[in-house]
């Protein structure tokens, strides 16, 4: 489309010309822009405008204010004088005095040949023109860059002109709605969205230089003379500390002498009009504002975005709407001096403080980016011409479009506020909204995300992504930034995590700058991965020059997620890496990582699209569609055994069964320990659902019962009952986890390869399947440095059925069994156990038909068939790291809180104990606390 940006004064020094440069130089990268201005007696812009923006000025002075070109004009020059001179017929002088009857030819002629999409008028008196003269089918939208509703005499021509345009922007809301509710029926579309910030490398606050720093012109609605009293304190509490004033203006004689008169003449400096205001915020450590009302002012955008905290009066429309109190920056009372030099004591006193509001208010100007705000002012452009019908005049388009719609206010698309470092990630705790959607599936990341600011780093607030969701995020948010980087990727096979792709070291700066600009979501990282594998230091992928400059052969990128409560955060683990390879004659050529290191140039030329973790990639064709061999590609199920031990019915069997059994259980066969319930079969399947969502099919083996979160439609989770696998009728009810687990070969539809999992043992982190089993289908054996050992006596059950299955083995094949095992998931294979229940029949009918734990019992899954597999070539021996928590002892609190902290063990188990040292309340609390912590988003199968 093509769009013309009206100003009065294009060349002037002012925020309005500015903000106009800088978004039509944005809007120029993918539409034909230019810049037309009313008058200008200076030769070359204050501000330079882009050699892809043209522009032109219609009336042109001397610095007299004598005319000297008249664009369209065809008059002798005596005569453009006296036109000049003469008042405009078009712009009562009272809403700009600057409008002549020679601007009234010149602006008539270009309107008569104007030819664009998009008209956009920057000041009421141009609105007011272009509503009378503008061609019907251009769109004329209005821009407002004052706090509207307080123009005084130039808010007549926005009043009155205002409904017969197609649309009018406000910077705030507030002024917004004021105007909404003024105009009423007769509003055009009235839209709100902020003035842009170049998308240029700025320089950031260190917070440590004692300065603080204002600007603006000097006058008297800017009260500098609040400021300089507000400070006069700090000077006194504080003398290395300065304040700078940038700016000029009527009022700067009397702040001079109001310097003199309270001593501060070496302590304030008025330094007058700066054009690197950039830099100045920067080198500040606070900014402050004391104006007497304010828009969205370019002052308060720079320094948050220089990651300076503005100290601001909480005067009408732009500060409260850009400051959130106490977040990244300060409101005081409007006028109020005393609590304004207050708030300046106190960040100066406090530089921790600063340096939070500080991150926290260079996170907010995301929002400010010149690209994010031309992506807006696109969506209002493209929708407002789409509306545009052949023959229809203007006033007729409006007063349709009004009658068709209801009113509205159009906002942009929020950039939510950082939170304080001791304040949750929390959302409206109103919002009931499901984070997934209709179909089950995590909904995706998008601007409407909340990024906020933890630990000092970005973060996108998580309300439901687990794990593998996020890693497919990171795999589709570097796909998609290679794309618009133009980039030949391809995606590279490796054996394991992380995602590769490859892209030719050639267009690395195309990359970097796509991905700076994929940044604008917040919370993305990019960190240099060494060549074993290793990341390091992480950086903002919106702040990666340094990173960039050493030219990185691979970098990791990934968004950091937290969720509300900050228990759960997704990093570098779950990234996806670039790798750049060099061109080396006809090869592309790079480090070691993924299934080569070289392929051929003319390959990128043949790329198809495949999917990889449902995200379309490119990929080479003869790399693609590959089963590696230390793959596991058969299905992988999971079996968890539970009983709800609250159920009267159920304690009514035990209880009758344990008088039956006619003789003293030991207190590990019958203890409340052994049944109790903190919901952790609902976090260990969770658990499951996070760390490994390559099991195909989970089997929960239960006596007659249903978890009452368990939905009632629950993919991916079979109920099974005791009945359907234990062979014997007699054998039920049973409350003997040996005899159990020497059943559950016998489950209908269970996959050939399997692991079983306690309700107590939970994945800590992700875990591949490679970790259980091997490509060729043998289960890894997890052995504890615990010893058996060679007990006399009385022996608990658990040690019993060891001794049991080493006299077994023994017998068999003369080796002897000296170790427990983890207690782990533990990966098993249908047919092995098949297997053992033909080899010792009549100890697994035994165990089968114990009640209870027995001294006869053997314990099948979690001894007897590991090691029966190892010494059968059946099975190898493997490592996990593991962690067990008993939760008997006093430090159960520190333990927990470590495991959550860190993170760093691939299963940990959280067992109960017969005795505790604590009180059961406080062991329960601290538990479901812990696991709700740990595992904070409901699994795809929970109500």
């Amino acid at each position: 489309m093509k769009i013309t940006y009206l100003l009065t004064w294009p060349y002037e020094m002012g925020g309005t010309e500015r903000t106009v440069i800088t978004q039509a130089e944005a809007m120029a990268l993918r539409h034909d822009v230019e810049i037309v201005g009313v008058m200008s007696s200076r030769a070359v812009p204050f501000f330079p405008i882009p050699p892809s923006v043209p522009h032109r000025i219609l009336v042109r002075t001397d610095e007299e204010g004598a005319p000297t070109v008249a664009d369209g004009v065809d008059l002798p020059a005596e005569r453009h004088a006296e036109l000049h001179g003469a008042p405009s017929r078009l712009v009562p002088a009272t809403w700009e005095p600057a409008f002549s009857q020679l601007t009234d030819l010149a602006v008539d002629q270009w309107f008569a040949t104007l030819d664009c999409d998009v008209l956009v008028t920057t000041t009421p008196p141009l609105l007011a023109l272009a509503s009378q003269l503008a061609p019907d089918r251009v769109v004329v939208v209005h821009q407002e860059h004052r706090t509207s509703e307080r123009r005084g005499s130039s808010l007549a021509p926005l009043t009155s002109h205002g409904p017969r345009v197609d649309a009018v922007a406000f910077l705030t809301a507030t002024s917004a709605e004021h105007f909404r509710e003024s105009w009423g029926s007769a509003a055009p579309v009235v839209l709100q969205v902020l003035n842009p910030l170049p998308p240029e490398l700025r320089p950031t606050s260190d917070h440590e230089r004692p300065l603080i720093v204002a600007a603006g012109r000097l006058t008297g609605e800017k009260r500098f003379d609040h400021l300089i009293d507000a400070f006069a304190p700090v000077a006194e509490e504080h003398p290395e500390w300065t304040l700078r004033i940038f700016g000029d203006g009527p009022n700067e004689t009397q702040l001079r002498r109001q310097l003199t008169r309270l001593q501060l003449t070496d302590r304030v400096e008025l330094l007058g009009r700066s054009s690197a205001m950039g830099a100045e915020w920067a080198s500040a450590s606070i900014a402050a504002l004391s104006s007497r009302s304010e828009g969205l002012g370019l002052v308060i955008q720079e320094a948050m975005a220089a990651g300076t905290p503005v100290v601001s009066y909480a005067c009408p429309n732009g500060p409260a709407e850009l400051i959130t109190h106490g977040v990244n920056g300060v409101l005081v009372e409007n006028g109020n001096v005393g609590e304004l030099s207050a708030a300046l004591l106190a960040l100066v006193a406090d530089p921790e403080r600063r340096r939070l509001l500080g991150e926290a208010a260079r996170l907010r100007a995301r929002a400010f980016d010149a690209h994010v705000i031309a992506e807006q002012w696109e969506g209002h452009f493209t929708a407002l011409l789409q509306d545009v019908r052949p023959g229809e005049t203007r006033l007729a388009r409006v007063i349709r479009r009004t009658h068709d719609r209801s009113p509205h206010v159009t906002r942009p698309r929020d950039t939510a506020e950082p939170v304080a470092p001791d304040t949750p990630l929390a959302a409206d705790a109103s919002d009931t909204t499901d984070p997934r959607g209709t179909d089950g599936a995590p909904l995706r990341p998008g601007a409407a995300h909340d990024v906020v600011l933890v630990s000092g780093r970005e973060t996108v607030v998580n309300t439901g992504l687990l794990p593998e969701d996020a890693r497919r995020e990171n795999l589709r948010t570097t796909v998609e930034a290679l794309a618009v980087a133009g980039a030949p990727a391809f995606h590279l096979p490796a054996a394991g995590p992380p995602r590769i792709v490859v892209v030719p070291a050639a267009h690395r700066a195309e990359v970097a700058g796509a991905l700076h600009r994929a940044a604008s979501g917040g919370g993305l990282f990019l960190a240099p991965v060494a060549p074993n594998g290793r990341h390091g230091r992480p950086v903002p992928a919106d702040d990666a020059e340094e990173l960039w400059r050493a030219e990185p052969q691979r970098i990791r990128v990934y968004r950091r997620w937290g969720n509300p409560e900050r228990t759960l955060f997704y990093g570098a683990d779950l990234g996806c890496d670039v790798a750049f390879w060099q061109e080396e004659g006809d090869l592309l050529v790079g480090a070691p990582g993924g299934i080569v290191t070289e392929v051929p140039v003319s390959w990128l030329a043949s790329r198809i699209t495949a999917l990889v973790d449902e995200v379309a990639v490119p990929e080479l064709p003869r790399l693609s569609g590959l089963t590696l061999v230390d793959q596991v590609t058969f299905p992988v199920d999971a079996v968890y055994t539970w009983v709800d031990g609250s159920d009267p019915a159920w304690l009514a069997e035990r209880h009758r069964r344990r008088r039956d059994a006619g003789h003293q259980l030991h207190l590990e066969a019958d203890s409340e320990a052994r049944f109790r319930s903190r919901d952790e079969l609902r976090f260990s399947l969770r658990s499951l659902q996070y760390h490994a969502p390559w099991i195909r099919h989970v089997f929960l083996v239960t006596a007659g019962q249903t978890p009452a979160w368990l939905a009632e439609e629950h993919p991916g989770v079979t109920l099974v009952d005791h009945r359907d696998v234990f062979t014997r009728a007699e054998d039920l009810p049973t409350f003997n986890s040996h005899a159990i687990e020497s059943q559950l070969h016998h489950i209908d539809g269970l996959s050939e390869h399997f692991i079983y999992v306690n309700d107590d043992v939970f994945f800590g982190r992700s875990v591949r399947p490679t970790q259980f089993f091997t490509p060729g289908g043998l289960p890894a054996v997890f052995r504890s440095p615990t010893l058996v050992g060679f007990p006399e006596g009385v022996a608990a059950p658990h040690v019993r059925a060891a001794l049991n299955n080493r006299r077994l083995l023994q017998q068999d094949f003369g080796q002897t069994l000296t170790n427990g095992l983890l207690h782990v998931a533990h990966p098993l294979r249908r047919s092995v156990l098949h297997e053992l229940e033909k080899r010792y029949p009549t100890e697994f009918a035994a165990t089968s038909g114990h009640p209870f734990r027995h001294d006869e019992d053997i314990s099948v899954t979690s001894s007897l068939f590991q090691h029966y597999a190892l010494l059968t070539g059946q099975a190898v021996a493997a490592s996990l790291r593991v962690a067990y928590v008993g939760l008997g002892g006093r430090d159960v609190g520190r333990r927990l809180t470590r495991l959550l902290a860190e993170r760093n063990f691939d299963v940990f188990s959280v067992g109960d104990f017969h005795e505790s040292e604590l009180p059961l309340q406080e062991i329960d609390d601290m538990v479901r606390s812990f696991l709700q912590a740990y595992w904070p988003f409901p699994g795809r199968h929970e109500r």
